[in-house]
């Protein structure tokens, strides 16, 4: 849908009702009462927003691999994961798992014609947006519409460091 939209004069509205909205809260600035955020839609306020695009997938605010995607795919699919009522649960036990078990990728990174990182990681997030998971505020000093975009690659680490990264990570210290 997001490719559709790049080459229209329609516009996109997000309403915050998914399990951590961080994209709509954080980057757009959305209120967090539906009600209100229906009515901010209704507003007509348009604005730009960079689209990231990896191969053939498209995305407006983080695109992660190895223990990003993992986190995120647990929390969404697995049948106990999925049906807990906290978001802190939802993505907390998953990515408690995650940090213990995480295969390692072996990536190959080029952007703009130039090989920026080749090797083995646990971890990889290409973003746009200030916030994702409610908790990692990767770029909170970042601008949707900027035409730039950040990145962290992690490469294989043992969990005492995995876990010393994602708390640097997650307090925005990195």
């Amino acid at each position: 849908l997001v490719p559709l939209l790049c080459y229209t004069e329609a516009s996109l509205g997000i309403l915050p009702l998914g399990s951590a909205n961080d994209f709509a809260f954080a980057s757009l600035g959305m209120p967090a009462n539906p009600v209100k955020a229906l009515y901010a839609l209704l507003d007509g306020t348009v604005m730009t927003v960079d689209v990231g695009t990896v191969e053939s997938f498209s995305f407006l605010n983080v695109f992660g691999l190895g223990m990003d995607a993992s986190i995120t795919h647990l929390a969404h699919k697995h049948p106990i994961f999925r049906r807990m009522p906290l978001r802190e649960l939802r993505y907390g036990f998953p990515l408690i798992q995650e940090l213990q078990n995480q295969d390692i990728l072996q990536v190959r990174i080029i952007a703009d014609d130039q090989l920026v990182f080749e090797g083995n990681i646990f971890f990889l997030n290409i973003y746009n947006g200030k916030r994702e998971g409610a908790y990692f505020y990767f770029n909170n000093e970042g601008d949707i519409s900027d035409g730039l975009f950040n990145g962290i690659v992690i490469e294989n680490l043992n969990f005492q460091q995995r876990l010393h990264y994602l708390i640097k990570i997650m307090r925005g210290d990195f």
